[in-house]
């Protein structure tokens, strides 16, 4: 099947929709009637560049390698793009515009590259480049356009003027770009052999640049006069040229309509507003043989533009690309069985531009959105280093070191932005806010963010970001009052999903349904606005209801973990008969123990807590007998992020930390505390698991042990478990299981004190290989100074129990 994909750059919805609605775009109108729409989902910092590179490849920058700024990248990606993938598989492809790059390599098929259409590009070359001259008549200057081009698009422009304007100049070249690219991508669907075609219209971008800003107060009314509905125009005359090359192409092929960004991000400097201003999603539209029809996504992403695309070929995606497959677009929805790479070096970070800030900036950025923090965090060090005074590159680095939990260093950098806080600089102060809410703390947030605020004083992102703090601070009427009086003004996404938190919290299920269904409305693709449904549905006892919504939440997001989360809390039946991806799965689990088999810490406090020199980490613990049903240990629920980042700040993070959660068993079940952990580098230790024993005293007493039998602490002795050291049997011995290796690095000092242990002294737990531990306590909660504890780790993983702390 023939797969053509027609790349508008700067069409979205927002502009195209009321057009199409007026009658005016009818080639885009039929696209969406007979097939599927969506809008999509940009990747800042938006340079042009870096998003065709991405939708065509389906990584991330950091992968490819593309970091060029406005200009045109001049290198080709480093991983397989959609044309290199279709000749491995005996497939020719047709490129026209866009990439600045000849291949150095085998390429089946024809590419013209964009310099081929630029002013003095005569003598590029295209590849093959016996087609060179053949193509070279078909592009259009300055001295061969019509002058009627020029008044389709501006039909008050007066001919004398229009040779003294430059925006008239500015227009005119644009104009014959449009068309040498367009004759050219037509001549050669229709006269050479191909399987894929890709064309590279620049032209609406380019004139949103130059004359989006017109209609503007401090225009002159002539100019505005002059060039009135120059933008419209122009979005018809594209419908116009996209007809002739869907003509050229064929009726049996399959069609692909795509926006990498929207007008929002296309004026100078936009980039550099994420994300107080909304990033303005792109334009997406698919159409043709064995295509469903009349279907709206909502919201797609960039990176899955260029499986998508080999799915339509009827090839595999890649499992190192960062996108997936919408293969619900398809009729019927085959999913092909991915390959590990198609080639290249997605695997290896990009290489640092150490002379570039720019460069370093938007390699670090994009790193961040990929939430690699630790890899981000030396691109944006050199960034900040190259220009210590931007403060744009200040928040993104603090930001940075904030997740990594480098809280002194990440408020230190954003020592920038407070130079530049005022009263009238809300944006400086919503930065600010920002980032307290990555640092998990906020209470910060209410520092920086004014309550109450004006509606339409605050960017929405910011709205929200002060929404989630009062919600943190159990202000949820002042929460639901400043989301409220912002809706009428902004009524974006995340108004509607914070409202339906509160609906939720007040246990007013009808109203959070309502407003679930009006992020639905707006955006169906948004599986978050699904899960909340799914809260609302369940608390009306529509169970049937609520399992479609997790169904439908899951088929938008099966990679996110948080997804699979509430569909175990909610329906823990469905979990098993869904599938997921392995981002989403949990972490190794904890074997299943009673509650005689957990560890409990009591009373931990800063001074039980001692960081002795070397890189030895000390914890000092008491070891009570609690009953089975004390503590149930279990995963964190979404709705508890929250809680958990103001309880330990680092567990807000997701990154590489294993996070757990207890809470006291019963009817009556709270929340009592939290831990995480991650692996120690450099650790390969195999699956250790820490016992308590004891046997009762009197009445109300516990004499607590961990104890390690002689068998096995010797690695040369391994014995079957023994069931008589049960502490419900009397028996004393405590099974530590499998042996600890001799290389293994724990001092075992303590772990063989029965004396002490007997006596209820706390027992000390050494742990080498610069683990970090957090544990937060909710002091609030009956029991909070007191929790089950479980010390088990999978291979490669050191855990122990601490509060805060962190050996570097």
């Amino acid at each position: 099947m023939k797969t053509l994909v027609v790349f508008l750059e700067g069409t979205d919805w927002s502009f195209v929709q009321p057009l199409v609605a007026r009658g005016l775009l009818p080639t885009i109108q039929t696209l969406v009637s007979r097939g599927v729409s969506a809008d999509m989902i940009s990747l800042p910092p938006f340079a042009a560049p870096m998003l065709l590179a991405s939708a065509v490849t389906g990584q991330r920058a950091w992968r490819h390698g593309v970091i060029a700024g406005p200009v045109r990248a001049t290198t080709p990606p480093r991983t397989a793009a959609l044309w290199d993938i279709a000749g491995q598989a005996g497939l020719r492809s047709i490129v026209v515009g866009g990439q600045d790059w000849i291949p150095d390599h085998a390429f089946d098929g024809v590419l013209v590259p964009e310099a081929f259409f630029q002013s003095g590009g005569a003598e590029v070359a295209v590849h093959p480049r016996a087609l060179s001259e053949e193509l070279a008549p078909l592009r259009v200057d300055l001295s061969s356009l019509a002058p009627g081009a020029i008044r389709l698009l501006c039909p008050r422009l007066e001919p004398e003027i229009a040779l003294h304007d430059p925006l008239a100049l500015q227009l005119a070249v644009a104009v014959c770009h449009l068309y040498s690219v367009h004759n050219v991508a037509s001549s050669l669907l229709e006269t050479e052999t191909w399987q894929l075609g890709i064309v590279h219209h620049s032209f609406f971008a380019s004139i949103l640049s130059s004359f989006g800003s017109l209609p503007h107060s401090s225009t002159p009314r002539a100019v505005q006069t002059r060039y009135e509905g120059v933008t419209e125009n122009a979005c018809r005359l594209l419908d116009l040229l996209l007809r002739e090359l869907l003509t050229a192409a064929g009726a049996d092929t399959r069609i692909f309509i795509a926006s990498t960004r929207g007008r929002a991000v296309l004026s100078p400097g936009a980039g550099m507003d994420y994300p107080l201003q909304p990033a303005g999603a792109g334009l997406f539209a698919a159409a043709g043989p064995g295509m469903r029809q009349g279907l709206r996504l909502g919201s797609i992403h960039l990176l899955d533009l260029a499986p998508t695309v080999l799915r339509s070929l009827d090839l595999p995606g890649a499992r190192d690309q960062d996108g997936r497959p919408l293969v619900e677009i398809f009729d019927p929805p085959v999913t092909l069985t991915p390959v590990e790479s198609w080639g290249g070096r997605a695997a290896e970070l990009a290489p640092l531009p150490l002379s570039d800030a720019s460069a370093c900036f938007r390699l670090g950025l994009d790193l961040i959105e990929a939430t690699r923090f630790e890899e981000a965090r030396l691109p944006l060090q050199r960034a900040h280093r190259l220009r210590p005074e931007n403060p744009i590159f200040a928040f993104w680095l603090a930001c940075c070191q904030a997740r990594l939990g480098q809280l002194d260093a990440a408020w230190k950098t954003a020592d920038v932005l407070r130079d530049h806080l005022s009263p009238e600089r809300l944006d400086v102060a919503a930065r600010l806010a920002l980032l307290a809410e990555q640092a998990g703390q906020p209470g910060r947030v209410l520092e920086f963010l004014p309550f109450p605020v004006e509606p339409g004083k605050l960017p929405p992102i910011a709205v929200g970001c002060l929404a989630k703090a009062l919600m943190a601070a159990n202000r949820w009427a002042d929460a639901f009052a400043l989301l409220r009086d912002h809706l009428p003004l902004r009524p974006t996404n995340d108004i509607w999903l914070g409202l339906a938190r509160c609906y939720l919290h007040l246990h007013r299920y009808q109203d959070a349904e309502k407003a679930a269904r009006h992020a639905i409305a707006d955006n169906p693709g948004l599986a978050f606005a699904h899960i909340h449904l799914a809260h609302a549905l369940v608390g009306q006892n529509r169970q049937e209801e609520a399992r479609d919504a997790l169904r439908e939440a899951h088929r938008l997001a099966p990679h996110f973990a948080e997804v699979r989360t509430v569909v175990h809390e909610l329906d823990p039946t469905l979990v098993g008969e869904l599938s997921w991806s392995p981002s989403a799965l949990p972490p190794p689990a904890v074997p299943a123990f009673s509650g005689d088999d957990a560890a409990e810490l009591e009373d931990v406090s800063a001074d039980s807590v001692d960081v002795s020199s070397g890189s030895t980490v000390v914890v000092i613990a008491r070891v009570p007998h609690r009953r089975p049903e004390s503590f149930v240990f279990r995963p964190p629920r979404l709705h508890e992020a929250p809680r958990l980042g103001s309880l330990a700040p680092a567990l807000a993070h997701p990154s590489d930390w294993h996070s757990r959660v207890w809470e006291t068993s019963g009817p009556a079940a709270r929340f009592v505390g939290c831990a995480r952990w991650r692996p120690a580098p450099g650790d390969l230790s195999t699956v250790h698991l820490f016992r308590h024993a004891g046997t009762a005293g009197p009445r109300g007493s516990v004499r607590p042990g961990i104890v390690a039998p002689r068998a096995q602490r010797d690695p040369r002795h391994r014995r079957a478990p023994n069931r008589g050291d049960n502490p419900r049997s009397g028996g004393m011995g405590t099974r530590i299981a499998p042996p600890f290796p001799a290389d293994q690095g724990v001092d075992r000092r303590g772990l063989d004190r029965r004396s002490a242990a007997s006596a209820g002294a706390p027992v000390p737990l050494r742990f080498r290989g610069g683990v970090r531990v957090e544990i937060g306590l909710d002091r609030s909660s009956p029991g909070g100074r007191r929790l089950g504890f479980r010390p088990a780790m999978g291979r490669g993983e050191k855990i122990i129990s601490a509060r805060s702390i962190s050996k570097n």
